[in-house]
């Protein structure tokens, strides 16, 4: 089973509401980076995190835990949705996606999980798919992927239909986790944005097919402030692709990975081999097939 990565093709998030959250609305598509899971029958749960040798230690998933990552509470909520059975399994997952990294990686690996358990209990799919949104609120985008537009708390979806847009994606970390909470948490700390929304005029594009111009992370200034060498990190890579061609990089959810489009391969691919050796982790690769 694959479990791909998202990124963010832009981002804007309203202040605290009453409920304590943050409404949001984006655009994400799904890439062909992706961890694996594989399974066997067992007797009972276990659960084994293997990381990808290009993955830095502190963006492997941290194996130590695996007992409380997102697929392990995904396997309980399973049992209780199917029964016993769904907790008789031995899974590993082979982590290619840096974790805490703003790509969705623990969702997408707990969304695989639920997929291919409901699929054997078609029965109660929908029941499993709705306790999932307590998980997180990536799981219901990884549900069926492609490109969608998210609104609400992340939990209201729209395929976006847009089969002439399929640029390469090179992504960038800076080789440490950020955590979400902390981020969101320096965003309510921030004077609130007021300028017209950009999703729309993003979304355009993209349907007819072409790369944006720009695009936005309304979570960028927060997440500069838990981790000020980000933006170092920001510039260096600006700098890194300007050679190639004079685009911007763009955090993906609450980072601290970057992303570029790029419409060329031979350019992508350079800019990947510039990349090896000079960042902690990156990785080179286009949009899920859809």
């Amino acid at each position: 089973m694959l479990a791909r990565a998202k990124i963010n093709l832009g981002l804007e998030v309203g202040r605290r509401d009453q409920w304590g959250l943050h409404p949001i609305a984006t655009i994400m598509a799904e890439l062909t980076l992706a961890d694996e899971l594989t399974a066997e029958a067992a007797a009972g749960w276990r659960l084994t995190v293997q990381a990808d040798d290009s993955l830095p230690g502190p963006l492997s998933g941290w194996p130590q835990h695996a007992g409380e990552n997102l697929v392990s509470r995904a396997g309980r909520l399973m049992t209780d949705c199917v029964g016993p059975e769904a907790g008789r399994w031995q899974v590993t997952v082979l982590k290619r996606i840096p974790a805490s990294a703003g790509l969705g990686g623990g969702s997408s690996d707990a969304a695989a999980w639920i997929r291919m358990l409901a699929e054997h209990h078609p029965d109660q799919a929908e029941r499993a798919w709705k306790e999932a949104e307590s998980l997180g609120r990536d799981i219901g985008f990884f549900r069926r992927g492609g490109l969608q537009w998210g609104s609400g708390y992340g939990e209201l979806l729209e395929p976006i239909a847009a089969p002439a847009f399929d640029p390469y994606v090179v992504l960038a970390n800076p080789g440490f986790p950020l955590s979400t909470t902390a981020v969101y948490q320096a965003f309510d700390q921030i004077e609130p944005r007021r300028t017209p929304s950009r999703l729309w005029s993003i979304r355009d594009a993209i349907v007819q097919g072409a790369i944006p111009e720009a695009l936005i992370n309304d979570l960028e200034p927060a997440a500069f402030m838990v981790a000020p060498e980000l933006r170092e990190f920001a510039q260096t890579l600006n700098d890194l692709a300007t050679p190639f061609l004079p685009a911007r990089w763009w955090l993906t959810g609450s980072g601290p990975t970057y992303y570029l489009l790029v419409a060329d391969e031979d350019r992508a691919t350079r800019l990947h081999g510039v990349l090896k050796g000079r960042v902690a982790w990156t990785a080179m690769g286009r949009l899920a097939p859809r």
